[in-house]
C-alpha cells in the first residue's frame, strides 16, 4: 500500500518503499510555516511530472553492499507509473486519490517548517524544511520549490525508523518539461495498491 509518514511526500519516495504509514489522526493543527511545501505539493499533483530518485540506507549498505536505489516515477494529467527494476508500471492510484490524501494530511499535520534560504543553483528556488516525529519514527525534508512555478524542484529527505528500517537519505528532482505516458506499461507491479 503507498501511504505517507509524512504528508510531504513524492511518488517517487513511495516507489522505493521510503514511505509508512504513521498515525496521522493524533496530530494537531498544521503549523502555518508549512503552508508554502502543501501548496507546492498540492500544485504537483495536479501538474504532470517525472520525478527521478535515488535512495541509500543502512539497511540497504547491509543486505546489499551498500548500492544505492534509484526509481522513477511519471504522472500525467490522468495516470501514474513507477519504473521498478527497469520496468514501467501503471499504479492504480489517482492524482485525485492523493489529493484526498494530501487534504487530510494538510489539515491533520504536526510537522515544524522553516524558511531557510533562497537558492539560484536552483533556478531561483525558495528553500524550506520540515521535521517531524512520532511513535514510528523521524523524518526531516529540505525543499527547493521554484520561485516562478511554485513547483518543487529538487528534495532530501531524511528518515530515522529505528531499529531493523534503521535510517535513509533520498534525493529527489522533478522535470515538467515534455511529460508523457512512458512506453512499454506492463501490468501493475504487485504490492502496490491503493
Amino acid at each position: 500500500m503507498i501511504e505517507r509518514i509524512l504528508p510531504i511526500r513524492s511518488l517517487a519516495a513511495a516507489a522505493l518503499g521510503l514511505v509508512v504509514s504513521l498515525p496521522l489522526s493524533a496530530f494537531a493543527a498544521a503549523d502555518p510555516a508549512c503552508d508554502p511545501m502543501f501548496d507546492a505539493f498540492t500544485k504537483l499533483l495536479r501538474t504532470p511530472n517525472h520525478q527521478y530518485m535515488s535512495q541509500s540506507s543502512e539497511t540497504d549498505a547491509l543486505k546489499h553492499g551498500g548500492k544505492i536505489r534509484t526509481s522513477e516515477s511519471i504522472s500525467t494529467s490522468d495516470s501514474s507509473y513507477l519504473k521498478i527494476n527497469d520496468e514501467w508500471h501503471k499504479i492504480p492510484i489517482t492524482a485525485q486519490d492523493m489529493l484526498k490524501q494530501q487534504e487530510e494530511a494538510r489539515q491533520n499535520s504536526k510537522e515544524v517548517c522553516h524558511f531557510l534560504n533562497d537558492d539560484q543553483t536552483e533556478g531561483d528556488a525558495a528553500v524550506y524544511d520540515s521535521h517531524s516525529e512520532t511513535g514510528k519514527g523521524k523524518s526531516d525534508l529540505k525543499i527547493w520549490i521554484s520561485k516562478a512555478t511554485g513547483l518543487p524542484a529538487r528534495e532530501e529527505i531524511d528518515l530515522d525508523l529505528g531499529g531493523e528500517a534503521g535510517k535513509t537519505h533520498s534525493s529527489v528532482r522533478f522535470d515538467y518539461d515534455n511529460i508523457e505516458a512512458p512506453k512499454d506499461v506492463k501490468a501493475d507491479p504487485q504490492g502496490v495498491s491503493k
